[in-house]
């Protein structure tokens, strides 16, 4: 579709382990969207199940090693209902595409897009406060923290991978 996307999620594993949602402003000099994204994450505890079966796209503002952190980028994410652990994580970046590729998918559209360059079904971790997924391999630890407030999905990450690490704040709305 010649979007410039990045997929790194399909060689990990899930940890269970409950792992609290993270400031991640401390971590790192964020800018003024970076710390309002976090803000309203703090501020909306909580995971809907009524999120599992959705299909959400938005902004990411991402701390990375040559990225302008003041530049929005798009995200995908698809929560899939999985009979076991209850939902499923799917996610593809999207770096530099205007406007938004995703918006508008619906869940079969969204489905075939993360088929043909997405990430993999990771099962998520419900917690009382928050979603959670460790995806962790070789070559480092990707988590994920997920809360919804209504209609809008955050999204938090942590990238701690060999070949560096990336942080991000993003704020996804339901299609």
């Amino acid at each position: 579709m010649g979007w410039k996307s990045v997929f790194l999620f399909t060689a990990f594993f899930v940890s269970t382990s409950p792992v609290l949602a993270r400031d991640l402003c401390n971590e790192a000099d964020c800018t003024r969207n970076q710390k309002i994204i976090q803000a309203e994450f703090d501020s909306h505890p909580g995971f809907s199940k009524e999120a599992v079966g959705g299909v959400y796209s938005g902004s990411c503002y991402h701390s990375l090693r040559g990225f302008d952190p003041e530049v929005e980028h798009f995200t995908l994410v698809l929560l899939e209902p999985n009979d076991t652990t209850g939902a499923n994580f799917r996610a593809l970046l999207n770096f530099f595409a205007r406007p938004n590729p995703f918006l508008g998918l619906d869940y079969e559209a969204a489905q075939k897009v993360l088929d043909r360059g997405g990430s993999g079904h990771h099962p998520m971790e419900l917690q009382p406060d928050q979603a959670y997924v460790m995806l962790r391999s070789r070559p480092g630890t990707i988590e994920y923290w997920l809360r919804t407030n209504g209609d809008t999905l955050y999204l938090l990450s942590a990238w701690r991978l060999d070949s560096g690490a990336m942080t991000s704040w993003c704020r996804l709305t339901r299609h």
